[in-house]
């Protein structure tokens, strides 16, 4: 595998998915920059803020550790190319009520639905960041925020952004992508403790924040035809994601799964282009920290599978159905080992990429013309008689009866680890016999 800049391969995979017709809504995937690039003028004249002009440059120019990514209604994505004004992204029930409604009422609900507000185009957008750490090295993307927009009544989108979620990590050859199932209980046992230590630090934090000050340096977005969201351009555009997440919760009530100050700071992060590892060196952060649960059968309340946790796990029931129908598995390491994620014990799911190693990458020249006794041959379409490879996806069934065949060597110095990354299904002293866990 060719390893490129951080930029360049970034840059090649989001000039390779951006504009990408999904399947299901016939919408189409871009990056927020390429939003705001192509609706720019409607943007500003409808918000009255700045979001560009002919002059800026809008587009990803510079790429980070987050990713925004929006499902978008352009015109052209559905009824077979036919024009935008032939959706009516106004739902019937919707149009009665405009028509029965005051000026102030009609007003709002077109704000909400219609798209005289180019923002109502937005049908679902996806965040997702690069968690690759040196207590994971292995490449993990993570979804920090999926979500398909409440004022939408399109088909689908759920299911087109979690495909598309796995089209990027593919492109950028991760070998794992993970996510936190957020809820609101999970956290609550922590947020209890940080109450109590933040009243007690409260003081001396205020104290040097005023001394510290006067001495941030603040990055320089001012450069020259580079556009950057000011102050009033942030603010719509985190207020219209957060509005965009609202349910209806059996009361019919609205909550809403994440908050607007979270999605601010992802919206920052993305237009930041902040990285948390030094690409240019090779070098990757630390990560956050591993957390170990010291009684697996009774966990504190507070921990991975304690009562907090089983609480929200029980209230994102259905949405985890979801995420298993996509082929994502709970996995309790992604919380307490691979140093991604909060303290905060939210069910975490995985779901790992099909890595196929070829017989140059793990197996000699020299072993493939001797292979040691006992190996079996296996004659698939990829490989070649003689060839003696790791499957890390599902093992089919036809080859259920003729696992590949490995020394002890080839996979220990191909980092891999047991019980996590293969199964040793039967071994002797030369070789193993492994399958995907």
């Amino acid at each position: 595998m060719v390893c490129l800049p951080h930029q360049i391969e970034v840059s090649r995979v989001v000039a390779n998915l951006d504009v990408r017709s999904m399947k299901r809504s016939e919408f189409v995937m871009m990056t927020l920059r390429s939003f705001i690039c192509r609706f720019r003028d409607e943007l500003c004249d409808y918000y009255g803020e700045d979001f560009g002009s002919e002059d800026s440059l809008i587009w990803d120019s510079e790429y980070g550790d987050t990713m925004v990514w929006v499902i978008v209604d352009n015109g052209f994505g559905r009824y077979e190319g036919k024009p935008v004004d032939d959706f009516d992204p106004i739902p019937e029930d919707i149009k009665k009520k405009i028509k029965k409604a005051g000026k102030w009422r009609r007003d709002k609900l077109r704000h909400k639905w219609s798209y005289k507000n180019p923002m109502n185009r937005i049908h679902g957008y996806l965040v997702m960041t690069d968690v690759t750490n040196k207590s994971h090295p292995k490449r993990t993307f993570a979804i920090d925020a999926v979500c398909s927009s409440f004022y939408s009544k399109a088909k689908g989108i759920g299911s087109d952004l979690i495909d598309f979620a796995k089209m990027f990590s593919e492109e950028m050859e991760a070998v794992d992508l993970v996510l936190e199932v957020a809820n609101e209980y999970s956290g609550t046992a922590i947020e209890s403790d940080s109450e109590e230590e933040s009243e007690e630090e409260s003081g001396e934090e205020s104290e040097d924040e005023m001394d510290d000050s006067s001495s941030d340096e603040k990055i320089d977005f001012e450069e020259e035809s580079v556009w950057y969201p000011d102050e009033g351009a942030m603010d719509v555009l985190a207020e219209e994601f957060w509005k965009k997440c609202m349910r209806l919760d059996h009361r019919g009530n609205p909550v809403y799964n994440l908050d607007q100050e979270y999605l601010s700071d992802l919206l920052d992060q993305y237009f930041n282009c902040e990285k948390k590892s030094d690409y240019d060196d090779g070098e990757l952060w630390s990560g956050t920290e591993k957390r170990e649960i010291r009684d697996l059968n009774d966990p504190k309340e507070g921990e991975y599978g304690g009562f907090w946790y089983h609480k929200g796990k029980k209230s994102q029931s259905r949405l985890m159905k979801f995420y298993e129908m996509h082929g994502f598995g709970e996995d309790s390491r992604v919380h307490t080992d691979w140093c991604c994620f909060s303290n905060v014990p939210y069910p975490t799911m995985r779901f790992t990429f099909k890595q196929y190693l070829t017989d140059e990458e793990v197996q000699s020249q020299e072993l493939r013309d001797n292979p040691p006794y006992g190996a079996r041959e296996w004659g698939g379409k990829m490989w070649k008689p003689g060839s003696f490879v790791i499957w890390k996806g599902d093992i089919p069934r036809e080859c259920i009866n003729h696992p590949w065949n490995h020394r002890k060597e080839d996979i220990i110095n191909r980092y891999l680890v047991e019980d996590e990354d293969y199964r040793v299904w039967k071994s002797n002293d030369k070789t193993k016999f492994c399958i995907r866990v």
